[in-house]
């Protein structure tokens, strides 16, 4: 596996976690290890520039510093994703697009996110596919810098990706952790 220096990946974990009940970023998966470590070293193995945005929970900034990662706090989490979206953006360097992940999807193969990424040029978004669906993570091109940091509310990306089909590039996978979000307890696979 190629590390991949010209794409910076965002990693979206300011949720509040309604859902869940308790801080699902501290969740231990199978491994004992909690839900936002397993994400963290998956993609630090892969990426240069990684921007990781957090809320202000002191537990879940403490485990990002704990991987040698420097945590993007969102203090305005509360206006949804495009704010995590915007602010990882702005700290980010990538020079050929942006790599976005959601930190509770930490069931997606890093064969999966090299293959988006080995797809993603400055003016396409990459985004795996499989069975007829679309999933998650997402690239987008450095052409879309300026939609994505004009993006507001708790949509994400999606608005984007609707709008720009033309230059979608769906890159089919065999991975159902694209799909495979932690939303309450039993999404965890024991």
């Amino acid at each position: 596996m190629a590390y991949i220096e010209d794409i910076a990946c965002l990693i979206l974990a300011a949720g509040q976690s309604s859902r869940f009940g308790a801080p699902k970023m501290l969740h231990p998966l199978a491994n004992g290890e909690p839900m936002l470590i397993n994400t963290l070293k998956r993609v630090q193995s892969m990426f240069a520039d990684i921007n990781v945005v957090c809320n202000t929970d002191p537990q879940i900034i403490d485990l990002v510093n704990s991987v040698g990662l420097k945590p993007i706090i969102n203090n305005n989490s509360h206006l949804g994703m495009s704010e995590s979206i915007k602010l990882g953006i702005n700290a980010s360097t990538g020079k050929r697009g942006y790599l976005i992940a959601l930190a509770d999807m930490p069931y997606v193969k890093t064969s999966t996110i090299e293959t988006v990424c080995q797809s993603l040029k400055v003016n396409n978004i990459a985004l795996p596919y499989s069975d007829h669906r679309a999933g998650n993570p997402v690239a987008f091109g450095l052409e879309f810098k300026e939609s994505l940091l004009a993006l507001t509310g708790d949509q994400g990306a999606k608005s984007i990706v609707l709008a720009h089909q033309d230059v979608v590039e769906k890159v089919g996978v065999k991975d159902p952790g694209i799909w495979h979000d932690i939303d309450v307890p039993s999404d965890v696979i024991a």
